[in-house]
């Protein structure tokens, strides 16, 4: 069962003192919310993008220590509504508009059944809140983290509402512009898979805002950081399975060489790892030489054989492995020419009088 009350002194140093979210699942059941979303229950998951959100956490760390203990803990009271007119109310009060983020995620976390049009409101207020106050990090980062899970939590892809407040571009610019600020890295990237997982729109907006480079950047000069990792890795995935004319741009970009190093430095990460053959099941189609390159398809054997109870870890490795179109490991026997293109041949079912040539 979730939390009744947050916890707050025990819950946040709890999670801090965890660098891998994973252990805490053994603990306590409400910390399996934490985890890889795949690992539990349908009716256990909380929204599909994230692997792993930590609301409570956000609720705190908006504030000092002392300010923390003066917040009003969110309750069952608390609602979309009362949480609309707080943000509007406070919208020039960076402390109102943290707290008030804070508690939203909480909110969707713990019951994720929110309107359309409440949500579509909400995702406007929180937009104008991270354009109105783009020089504060710490609250663009936990917007961010709130038009996530907003996101997520509803079907937006009948509604304009995400081009029309351009929230791409928002998270897309607050990333650009606070590269050094792993909140905004991390939050950012969350949103990103959020919004990639929406309508085609979305897509094409991350594309044009420039969303490949900046989600690169962010998992090349964030290698130690594992959620960074794994948000990157499943953006990157899904633009790649959605529109196949940005493989090579991700590519071009860097995007390959980052999935291979968050492959290599997580590898006992099963959301990262996941995501990471997840986005190369795509990208083999177009990009084989360069994830050969950067020992991709090895990295997806280690994690195919690390994982085996991952049954979608295993479906995507698969994809890979067994690629038409890279060939990835048949390509670099020492056969003749002749031979090897008699090989191609026989993967693709084209049987003919040249078979007996072996």
């Amino acid at each position: 069962s979730r939390p009744t009350s947050l916890g707050r002194s025990w819950l946040t140093t709890l999670i801090h003192s965890h660098s891998d979210a994973s252990s805490l699942a053994t603990e306590d059941s409400t910390f399996a919310q934490f985890v890889c979303v795949d690992e539990f229950p349908a009716a256990e998951q909380p929204p599909k993008a994230f692997a792993s959100a930590k609301p409570t956490q956000v609720i705190c760390e908006a504030h000092s220590e002392e300010e923390c203990e003066s917040l009003s803990e969110p309750t069952s009271a608390l609602t979309v509504a009362s949480l609309l007119a707080q943000m509007k109310a406070g919208s020039d009060d960076p402390t109102v508009l943290k707290r008030s983020f804070g508690e939203l995620s909480y909110l969707l976390w713990n019951d994720n059944t929110i309107s359309p049009d409440a949500a579509a409101e909400s995702v406007q207020v929180v937009v104008e809140a991270i354009t109105k106050h783009s020089a504060d990090p710490q609250l663009l980062g936990y917007g961010c983290s709130a038009l996530a899970w907003l996101t997520s939590s509803v079907d937006l892809d009948s509604s304009t509402v995400l081009q029309d407040v351009h929230a791409v571009q928002v998270v897309v610019n607050s990333m650009r512009d606070h590269p050094n600020v792993d909140l905004v890295q991390e939050s950012g990237s969350k949103a990103l898979v959020a919004l990639a997982e929406k309508s085609g729109g979305s897509i094409r907006d991350i594309v044009k805002a420039g969303g490949i480079s900046v989600v690169t950047s962010a998992m090349t000069e964030n290698p130690g950081h594992e959620q960074i990792q794994e948000y990157g890795c499943k953006v990157l995935a899904v633009l790649a399975e959605v529109d196949p004319t940005v493989r090579t741009s991700i590519s071009r970009a860097g995007g390959v060489a980052a999935i291979a190093s968050a492959l290599k430095r997580h590898s006992q990460s099963g959301c990262v790892q996941r995501n990471g053959c997840f986005a190369y099941r795509w990208l083999s189609v177009d990009c084989c030489s360069c994830i050969r390159a950067v020992g991709g398809f090895e990295l997806v054997q280690e994690a195919k054989r690390n994982f085996p109870d991952d049954s979608t870890l295993q479906a995507h490795a698969e994809k890979v492995l067994s690629s038409t179109h890279c060939n990835a490991f048949t390509q670099e026997l020492p056969i003749s020419s002749h031979h090897h293109k008699l090989l191609t041949r026989l993967r693709h079912g084209l049987f003919n009088q040249e078979l007996g040539a072996l």
